[in-house]
């Protein structure tokens, strides 16, 4: 009887190993450190209706998983396939065991397809080379800007396809600061905003991608010319404070001195009353801006729209005073007489 147990017990193990057939549909031949690149797997679902798949990972070493929970999609005949995504961190590395099951009356059925040991090239590094491995990368837009008497900014967004292109960094002398504004999530179509902040002497910046689908390096390069738009935006927006301060309160002192010899002379109550109102509108302006304490990594923009030009980014949290507010942003002037537009987001609240 216990032999009887035993061998049915085997025998339904077997069963359950038969009722999902997996496989490698493609495997890449070549790749690189830090490329991410997929894998198709195929199933084949020995069951009669459509099967809930589960699919977990184990043993991988020097591997980063992006698609956790990859999508099965139905090819034909109770056959699924999933592109899984991965990145390869090291040039040795070993590929996960890939364990597929799925439920059946109550029953969880499993196969595991195994890993492999794998060992990537390098695309060697240099001062060009941005650290992007893509299948195809594209530059969308860019906009230099004056950022300070010694530097430019240069913003630019860029597309990629199947890339590490969050891990774009130049590694440049040139390069004041870098970084990154904006990412969208994704890994087979990507976008970011990226800025760099250089010497103002350097008319373009150019950066190298390495392409997985020609296998080589590939150079672009953006023009780095300041627009005019830039120029007299910033010069209507900067107020010479200092002239413009003393410039009123002369033109108040001659009015108040005017009508004070005219009062002197003629004695008339309505002359004291104007002078009363020019003494008010003296006081209410040279009453100081109110100030503010501006959040660090701040965007200030030309005019007050989302998509207006960036042409300073403050380092950490500084004061500046207000000039005015239009919807959600506020008009502001920084210490160093920058003047420019921020989002009240951005302001940090007592």
């Amino acid at each position: 009887m216990y032999k009887k147990i035993v061998f049915l017990s085997l025998f339904i193990s077997y069963l359950s190993s038969q009722i999902i057939y997996p496989s490698y549909v493609d495997i890449p031949k070549t790749l690189f450190k830090n490329q991410v690149f997929s894998i198709k797997v195929k199933a084949i679902f020995a069951v009669d209706k459509a099967p809930t798949i589960k699919t977990t990972f184990k043993n991988g070493k020097n591997i980063k998983i992006y698609s956790t929970t990859p999508y099965w999609s139905f090819v034909e005949d109770s056959t699924y396939e999933a592109n899984i995504y991965f990145q390869i961190l090291d040039k040795k590395a070993v590929f996960p065991d890939i364990t597929i099951s799925t439920t059946l009356n109550k029953r969880e059925f499993s196969r595991t397809l195994k890993g492999f040991d794998f060992i990537a090239q390098d695309v060697g590094y240099d001062n060009l080379f941005c650290g992007v491995l893509a299948k195809e990368l594209t530059l969308e837009s860019f906009n230099a800007t004056l950022y300070d008497d010694m530097n430019n900014l240069l913003v630019f967004k860029l597309s990629a396809h199947i890339s590490n292109l969050y891990e774009f960094k130049i590694d440049n002398p040139n390069i004041v600061e870098q970084g990154l504004k904006e990412r969208s999530s994704g890994i087979v179509d990507s976008q970011m905003v990226y800025y760099i902040i250089t010497n103002k002497e350097n008319k373009y910046f150019e950066f190298e991608f390495f392409n997985t689908s020609t296998l080589k390096k590939e150079k672009r390069t953006i023009p780095i010319r300041l627009k005019n738009e830039r120029v007299s935006t910033q010069t209507d927006l900067t107020p010479q404070s200092n002239f413009l301060q003393l410039y009123k309160i002369l033109f108040i002192s001659l009015i108040v001195i005017v009508l004070s010899v005219i009062y002197f002379y003629k004695r008339e109550k309505g002359y004291l009353f104007l002078i009363t109102i020019v003494i008010v509108w003296a006081v209410f302006e040279t009453i100081p801006n109110s100030t503010i304490t501006i959040k660090s990594n701040t965007q200030v923009k030309i005019l007050p729209t989302k998509n207006s030009t960036i042409f300073y980014i403050t380092k950490y949290a500084i004061d500046a005073d207000v000039l005015a507010k239009r919807d959600h942003f506020y008009k502001i002037q920084l210490k160093n007489n920058k003047v420019g537009w921020i989002h009240e987001k951005n302001i940090i609240k007592n």
